[in-house]
């Protein structure tokens, strides 16, 4: 009989008899004479045999002089896994050249899908890889092991063949169970999947022991997959996943194992296990306590994006989750920033199993869900889920985990938290801290743009009856936004004029519109009145403050915090420079550019990666119209106690926007300042004007008469009939917008306006 000779992995040898190599020289001389070949499939042994008959096409043996190498080779091995069993020998041996021709035999076989799934089973595969690891075999070794290992995992993954495999691990013959549950690891997931279902039924509690038992001879590398069904949190799998962990701790499941342990819905056995997989991680202090305060401390870690050591610059992680529609883990890729997110909120869920009324873990868990919602697009199902979730947590929770978003710069959360407080209704958020201000209106002055509308927004939504702290800054925090053209605008500011106009010509050159700064006050008024400016190009003037004072100011300014900023320094000054830039992220140094191009390139290499989180142009557009749209609002409800008195002349020159005019006028209506309705009428007269914006104005006139009287001075009046009289030329819509004026004037009904053309 041939001497079958297996090396096996680490487990293998723990539960095995291994044959050892050493055994080799002793035993094969004795035995070589006495060889009978062992039964694979029909098809290799007829494709071997063929071989074997006809010389001319077996690849040629090389001669070696070692006698157990040739005492070997005379064994004649003519089945596939024969001439394999005989390659692994000689690579053992240091003769891989000697191996080559029997691998090229089995290659030239031509094994189906089956063939090769059998041969694959019957090696190990550290064996495998051996054969793949073998420089002299390449790429031979290489490209047939890898269509081994394909067609085993297919066939491992075939639903019949799977089922099969479950049943033969029921086996208490370690020669049946034992690789099963090797194949079965082939399987991957299905495999797994189809051991968590038994895991999951009570009814087959009698085969639970030897399905723990397939998954612990897996072993580490299956953890990810057994973690990710455990953060589920089903009591009754959980309880056997513990037993699973507590033979195979991995540090990948510690968060849950807490959770397990503590978790009031977990048995006690469950607990007990989980407790002892802890302790074989090291854990010494098994308490309630203990396990809140790291399950809340993972959650911050995440949700604050601290990164481990070597993960510094990874864009995208690999990661098991739980997808309901296939019911079972799938291996998803997402931005890092995502996936921290969706772990913040499962370790939060965690920390509410251990202690449900933790308001902490409360904020954490909501925290998490809205960022999480926001970067994935959650489902209109999902968002009523958070919703429900809002509702039930309380208006304290949800301002709580505003700030805390705020706080770690989760700006997608921080917007989600404002707008469920917007549709929370209780206006008393906003005056409850006085005489401090509130959270939420803090976040009318956020540095991030985004969270300022959207804050702003609440604000006008809840519609408090009084005043409150911080109230004054609500119009004109609007009204900022209401400049935004959609322009790309930059700032140069220098206060040497000859070299502030060449730079700022240069950029001009380049598609800006630029506006020029020669002082301090001037760069301040300019920045925090140009929602569209997305960068200041700021020189760096030696032995002067005005460089840092400019930077300082920019930054104290919560409408110019996030501004990104260029230091333009001549090449001598560049240290001043640098460590002027060093610790502020939105300041690069540029060296003084001499020409266009040269600009340029320092643009896209220093430019663009600063002014990457600038807002687009068209959404600040759309942040213009919303703005305005909330100043009418804001108009509305003069309860609020806003100074709406203040933000006249911004209304006025929004007025000739077109997009901006309709909520513009009706903004103006609502001022009760007599250059107001002036304002009105004179849009309302110019036929140079679309004439919708016109009758948007007129309108507007009216409706202001109705709540203040006419504030019209006669002379003012008597320009309004001089127009009318002079229009018996013009179209009809400009004479019955005219004279729907003078019929207010005059106190009549308004009702000819509306049927202007």
């Amino acid at each position: 009989m041939l001497v079958k000779l297996m090396k096996f992995d680490s487990a293998t040898e723990r539960s095995l008899p291994r044959w050892r190599t050493t055994l080799v020289v002793g035993t094969l001389l004795a035995v070589v004479c006495a060889t009978a070949p062992t039964h694979v499939a029909a098809q290799a042994d007829e494709a071997n045999s063929a071989a074997a008959n006809d010389p001319s096409s077996a690849p040629v043996q090389p001669v070696v002089a070692d006698p157990v190498v040739t005492a070997l080779l005379e064994t004649n091995p003519q089945t596939p896994q024969e001439l394999i069993e005989t390659v692994l020998i000689l690579i053992d041996l240091k003769h891989p050249e000697a191996a080559g021709p029997l691998l090229q035999r089995v290659i030239d076989a031509n094994l189906d899908e089956a063939a090769l799934a059998d041969l694959g089973r019957r090696f190990t595969d550290s064996q495998w890889l051996r054969l793949a690891q073998t420089v002299e075999l390449h790429p031979a070794a290489v490209d047939f092991t890898k269509a081994v290992w394909e067609a085993s995992d297919r066939r491992a993954r075939q639903p019949e063949r799977v089922s099969d495999l479950v049943e033969a691990i029921k086996s208490d013959e370690v020669e049946i169970w034992y690789p099963a549950a090797n194949e079965l690891a082939r399987a991957g997931i299905d495999g797994i999947a189809a051991l968590i279902a038994v895991l999951a039924d009570p009814a087959a509690a009698d085969a639970h022991p030897a399905v723990i038992r397939a998954l612990v001879t897996q072993g580490q590398p299956i953890v990810p997959q057994l973690v990710a069904y455990a953060e589920r949190g089903d009591p009754v799998l959980n309880e056997q996943l513990a037993r699973v962990f507590s033979q195979v701790p991995d540090p990948m499941a510690r968060p849950v194992l807490l959770a397990i342990a503590f978790a009031n819905t977990s048995s006690e056995p469950a607990r007990e296990y989980a407790k002892l997989a802890l302790q074989r991680l090291g854990e010494s202090e098994l308490t309630v306590d203990y396990a809140l305060a790291e399950l809340i401390k993972e959650a911050e870690r995440h949700l604050n994006s601290q990164r481990p050591f070597g993960m510094e610059d990874v864009e995208n992680v690999e990661t098991w989750r739980w997808n309901a529609e296939l019911g079972r883990p799938q291996l998803v890729q997402v931005p890092y920033e995502q996936s921290s997110a969706i772990l913040a909120g499962l370790r939060a869920q965690q920390a509410l199993a251990v202690a449900p009324d933790s308001d902490e873990a409360a904020q954490l868990l909501l925290t998490a869900a809205l960022e999480t919602s926001a970067l994935l697009g959650a489902s209109d199902q999902q968002k009523a889920g958070i919703e429900k979730l809002a509702e039930q947590l309380g208006t304290d929770i949800v301002e709580a985990a505003m700030v805390r978003a705020l706080a770690t710069r989760r700006t997608a959360a921080a917007i989600g938290a404002i707008g469920l407080l917007a549709r929370s209704g209780n206006a008393d958020l906003l005056s409850r801290s006085a005489p401090s201000l509130s959270p939420l209106a803090k976040a009318t002055m956020d540095a991030n743009p985004e969270v300022r509308l959207a804050a702003l927004e609440a604000v006008v939504a809840l519609a408090p009856q009084g005043g409150f702290v911080g109230a004054s800054f609500v119009p004109a925090g609007l009204t900022y936004f209401t400049r935004a053209l959609g322009a790309q605008q930059a700032i140069v500011a220098d206060p040497r004029p000859a070299e502030a106009t060449r730079v700022a010509s240069l950029l001009a050159g380049l598609g800006y519109d630029v506006e020029v700064a020669h002082s301090l006050g001037e760069l301040s008024q300019m920045a925090t009145s140009h929602p569209d400016c997305e960068l200041v190009l700021l020189s760096v003037i030696p032995s002067s403050r005005f460089t840092p004072s400019a930077l300082e100011r920019l930054r104290r300014d919560h409408r110019t915090a996030e501004t990104p900023v260029a230091l333009v320094t001549a090449a001598l000054d560049l240290p001043q420079a640098e460590a002027l830039a060093d610790g502020d992220l939105l300041a690069e140094v540029m060296v003084r550019p001499v020409d266009e191009a040269g600009l340029a390139s320092q643009l896209e290499s220093v430019g663009r990666p600063l002014t990457e989180g600038v807002l687009p142009a068209e959404v600040r557009r759309q942040q213009a119209v919303q703005a305005m749209q909330l100043l009418a609002q804001l108009a509305e409800a003069p309860a609020g106690g806003y100074p709406l008195a203040d933000i006249e002349r911004a209304v006025e020159l929004a007025c000739y926007d077109s997009e901006l005019s309709p909520s513009a006028c009706m903004v103006l209506a609502r001022l009760a300042v007599p250059t107001a309705q002036q304002q009105l009428v004179d849009l309302a007269s110019n036929d140079a004007l679309p004439i919708d914006l016109r009758k948007a104005a007129a309108a507007a006139f009216v409706d202001s008469v109705e709540r203040y009287g006419i504030m019209l001075t006669s002379p003012q009046m008597l320009v309004q009939y001089a127009r009318y009289n002079a229009s018996q030329y013009k179209d009809a819509a400009t004479q019955q917008i005219l004279g729907a004026i003078l019929d207010c004037l005059e106190g009549e009904s308004k009702t000819a306006l509306n049927d202007a053309p």
